[in-house]
C-alpha cells in the first residue's frame, strides 16, 4: 500500500513519465534517461523540484535515484533488466494509484512531460548526457557572469568537465539540439 507522506506530486510523474516514454520510444527507459527527463522537466516547470548537480553522466538528482528505489520498493515502478550495471524501467502494479492520487497535478503538468518525452524521445542515453551537460554548463555561466556563452565557451566548458569524451562538432550539435527545443537562445548558436 502506498503511504502518502513518503510521495510528492512530482514523484507521482516518474510512472507518468516512464509509460509515456515505454509508449513512444524505442528505446528503453534506465537511469541516464529518466535522469535526463527529470533535469528538463525541472527546466520547464517550478513545480519539479528535484535537485540536480554535475556527476558521471551529466546532471544527476540523488534524490530522484532514491525515490526510484523507493517506488520499486512499493511496486510503482519495476527494473526488468536481467543486468545489475543497467536499468529498465517499467511501470508497476501500484503506478496508477499513486498517479490517480495526484490527477490534478498530473494534469496540470502533462502537457510539459508530453512535450519533454517528445522532444527527447529519439536519444540514447550518451546523446542526452552529453545535451544535458551542455544546458547545465550554459546555465551555469549565465548564473555567474551574468550573459550568454558563446558557443566556444560552451565547447571549452563542456570539454572541460567530460575531457575527450565527445568532441567539438558534437559538442556543437548538442548546442543546435538545445536550440531547436527552446532551450538555448539563438544567439547562443552562431
Amino acid at each position: 500500500m502506498i503511504m502518502e507522506k513518503y510521495y510528492s506530486p512530482q514523484d507521482a510523474l516518474i510512472p507518468l513519465v516512464v509509460s509515456k516514454w515505454n509508449d513512444i520510444s524505442s528505446k528503453p527507459i534506465g537511469r541516464t534517461i529518466i535522469q535526463k527527463l527529470f533535469y528538463f522537466l525541472k527546466q520547464k516547470s517550478e513545480s519539479v523540484t528535484y535537485e540536480f548537480e554535475m556527476h558521471h553522466f551529466g546532471p544527476y538528482s540523488f534524490e530522484l535515484s532514491q525515490k526510484m528505489d523507493d517506488l520499486i520498493s512499493d511496486q510503482v515502478m519495476s527494473d526488468a533488466s536481467e543486468e545489475r550495471q543497467k536499468s529498465e524501467y517499467q511501470i508497476g502494479i501500484n503506478s496508477q494509484s499513486l498517479i490517480r492520487e495526484y490527477s490534478n497535478y498530473i494534469q496540470a503538468i502533462e502537457p510539459i512531460v508530453d512535450n519533454v518525452v517528445t522532444e527527447l524521445r529519439h536519444y540514447n542515453p550518451r546523446n542526452l548526457e552529453l545535451i544535458a551537460t551542455v544546458h547545465y554548463v550554459n546555465l551555469g555561466y549565465k548564473r555567474y557572469y551574468h550573459k550568454e556563452p558563446t558557443v566556444n565557451e560552451i565547447v571549452n566548458l563542456v570539454m572541460e568537465v567530460k575531457g575527450n569524451k565527445f568532441s567539438e562538432k558534437t559538442i556543437m550539435g548538442a548546442c543546435d539540439a538545445l536550440v531547436r527545443m527552446g532551450m538555448l537562445t539563438h544567439s547562443v548558436v552562431h
